[in-house]
């Protein structure tokens, strides 16, 4: 029999660390992860590989995202930001859900409602005074002129696209940018993009990919599907990062998934449409987003860099008075370098001052 190590509770968790016998193998004990669930009664169940030989069993009692997680905090300045940590929520075992927005493109699927929009709301909230600074450029892709309007303010001019050919004509030219960024750093023999108010990261913000990718005129698709490779292929090391939601992550919609790095899935219909946004096999590893409930929006599941297993965490919820926050919060500090929040936030303390 496998020993046990370890064990420790929280008031939602029963962690366990099992060492495996000779012969035995991580597989096994994810395929026996329900009848494990079923025989100790508990909510969830993760199976996780800690070192060799060693697993993790993590008995969920109580759910730790059964209630609402408050909006991303607006950092004071630039320098607090990790660019590979930008916090968006908080995970199942309470510690704070991150995404990199560098060295890589996001992806986020999700059905009406589940709360697709929260990736991108915390990700400004999260950067906000590198908006401020102009050591992030902001283009928003928006083909149902909805979401990303709201914060039209925060986009410059020619930097918003919602028509098909708006669209066509913004993705040239980010292409023809990025090329010739890409000829710069290849000349000067620059690697790694960081960025900084003289090279200043320009993130890509995509509020339904569907359009661009299935429902507009063929031609158009085309051009945009060659395009956003291009962007995705080659952003990268330049500095262009695409944050992307999209509403059906089917193969015959979502034919550029491969390219983004990092996905994260929300609720979604059935296993198939989860597999399809994330990975083959993905419910399998854990990620059963067709279990989320309704009344859950922003529960996510994400799997871990170089693991086969998933992350499960719930997004901030960002309200119309977060983001009205956000937009005042930039168009009245824009060009500050350095931006004093409590007196923002409290316009008696900035009489004062």
């Amino acid at each position: 029999m496998p020993r046990l190590v370890k064990v420790a509770t929280t008031p939602y968790w029963d962690r366990l660390v099992v060492r495996m016998e000779v012969g035995q193998e991580l597989e096994q004990f994810r395929q026996a992860a329900e009848k494990l669930r079923g025989a100790f009664g508990a909510r969830r169940i993760a199976v996780r590989e800690i070192e060799p030989a060693q697993v993790g069993i993590d008995l969920m009692r109580r759910d730790p995202l059964i209630e609402s997680v408050p909006a991303t905090p607006i950092p004071a300045v630039t320098a607090h930001i990790d660019w590979r940590a930008v916090p968006v929520g908080v995970d199942e075992f309470e510690s704070p859900y991150c995404v990199s927005i560098l060295g890589g493109h996001t992806s986020i699927a999700g059905s009406t409602g589940a709360g697709k929009a929260g990736l991108q709301w915390n990700v400004l909230r999260g950067i906000a005074p590198a908006i401020v600074d102009g050591t992030v450029r902001l283009v928003g892709i928006d083909p149902k002129a909805k979401e990303l309007r709201r914060a039209r303010a925060l986009f410059e001019e020619g930097d918003y696209a919602v028509t098909e050919s708006e669209v066509v004509d913004l993705l040239i030219r980010l292409v023809v940018e990025m090329g010739l960024t890409n000829e710069r750093d290849a000349s000067s023999g620059e690697r790694d993009f960081v960025p900084s108010t003289t090279r200043p990261l320009t993130l890509i913000l995509i509020d339904e990919l569907a359009p661009l990718l299935k429902y507009w005129s063929r031609s158009t698709r085309s051009k945009i599907e060659d395009l956003l490779g291009l962007l995705l292929t080659q952003g990268r090391a330049a500095g262009y990062i695409i944050v992307g939601a999209i509403q059906e992550p089917t193969k015959d919609v979502f034919t550029v998934r491969d390219l983004f790095t990092r996905r994260i899935a929300l609720r979604l219909p059935t296993e198939s449409h989860t597999e399809a946004a994330l990975i083959e096999d993905a419910v399998q590893y854990g990620a059963l987003c067709h279990q989320v409930s309704e009344t859950q929006p922003g529960v996510l599941f994400s799997l871990e860099d170089g693991a086969r297993s998933t992350v499960r965490a719930r997004l901030g919820h960002v309200t119309d008075a977060d983001i009205d926050e956000l937009i005042e919060y930039v168009t009245t500090a824009q060009g500050s370098n350095v931006v004093d929040l409590d007196s923002h936030r409290r316009p008696d303390v900035a009489r004062a001052a």
